[in-house]
């Protein structure tokens, strides 16, 4: 076997880290602007919580393995917390099977624990579940659930089997859970551009309600889903009397065809049902604006926003046979935490807090 090295990865790695992504995968596999350099320089060199470590394994002057680190700040039981969430493994096909991947991780750990980082995160694939297992990552007793609105029953049942029959059914389904996906005349909603100056007053009331959440502020906010570089997304903002009451970020895309719509984010104080309800109503009108009749979201099975999400048209969503699960891996990297994330969670994760997308 050749003999391989391991180093930390620099800026002037960017173009073969690139090459090792595209040449492997469909990556970043979502519409974004720009080239994928572009992208690469978006997630990597840019991000507002600073460094990002990477760990490249090389042999004959090329790039065969690549293992990242992305600066997550972490709020764990009120407490502020340096996080890094792990992105982006990927061994060279030619080279898989020969353990370069544990031995990049276990490097990465390092440069980790010389950042500080107090907890390392992973949302990890099923060959990348294995790898962090074998270093030590465990699953936190979070069961991330999928949920979906039909925003379009008309387009949603037409070319289905049985369509006319499943759409009576699905209406007499929503009659019973009730049905508030309507706009609230107290919450004024709107479609932005940019994050809004005052939106960390309420990131901060609504932090205090969970256990363990991803720390939020405008700056981030603005770098993950304003700038197009990082994906297409579109912001709506709800609002009472002047001020900022939640916002819902929303990410289109199409497969095979047929287009849909990712909740890549929503934050709103814990029982604000007006605000909640109205930027659904919102999310449901710019599906049909996209030519989408589903509107999807992950979150905690337990998530203090789903009966009001379910009044509004969610319904949970049974993955199919073969599809990804979302399982939050982790690995304290100090020893208070071991007993923080212990016990109970109440715990607000989205899509938009993995590098899914």
């Amino acid at each position: 076997m050749t003999d391989i090295s391991f180093r930390t990865a620099d800026r002037k790695d960017a173009p073969a880290i690139v090459d090792l992504m595209t040449g492997s995968m469909d990556w970043p596999g979502f519409r974004h602007e720009g080239t994928k350099m572009d992208f690469w320089n978006w997630r990597y060199s840019s991000n507002p919580h600073g460094f990002t470590n990477e760990v490249i394994a090389e042999s004959d002057g090329r790039i065969d393995a690549h293992a990242a680190s992305l600066p997550t700040g972490l709020v764990i039981r009120g407490r502020k917390r340096s996080g890094a969430q792990y992105s982006d493994l990927l061994t060279r096909e030619s080279r898989r099977g020969q353990g370069i991947m544990e031995r990049a991780v276990a490097r990465l750990l390092e440069r980790d624990r010389e950042k500080g980082i107090e907890l390392e995160l992973a949302f990890p694939s099923i060959s990348g579940e294995v790898v962090v297992r074998k270093a030590g990552f465990v699953e936190l007793p979070v069961q991330m659930s999928h949920y979906e609105l039909i925003a379009d029953p008309d387009a949603f049942f037409a070319d289905m089997k049985m369509g006319s029959f499943k759409k009576l059914a699905y209406g007499g389904l929503r009659m019973l859970k009730g049905n508030k996906a309507v706009e609230d005349p107290v919450v004024g909603v709107r479609e932005v551009a940019d994050i809004p100056g005052d939106i960390e007053d309420l990131i901060g009331r609504f932090q205090t309600a969970f256990d363990l959440v991803l720390s939020r502020d405008a700056g981030y906010l603005k770098w993950r889903y304003a700038e197009p570089r990082g994906g297409h997304f579109r912001i709506v903002i709800a609002s009472k009397g002047g001020s900022t009451t939640g916002y819902m970020v929303l990410r289109p895309y199409v497969i095979d065809g047929r287009a849909y719509i990712d909740v890549a984010d929503l934050v709103a104080e814990v029982g604000d049902g007006a605000t909640i309800t109205a930027l659904v109503a919102m999310g449901a009108r710019i599906c049909k604006e996209e030519g989408a009749s589903i509107m999807q979201i992950w979150l905690p099975a337990d998530h203090p926003f789903l009966p009001d999400l379910g009044r509004s048209g969610f319904l949970l969503r049974h993955p199919g046979p073969g599809e990804r699960k979302m399982k939050l891996m982790c690995r304290p990297l100090a020893k208070d935490l071991e007993e923080e994330l212990s016990g109970e969670l109440r715990c607000h994760l989205v899509l938009g807090d993995t590098d899914w997308i």
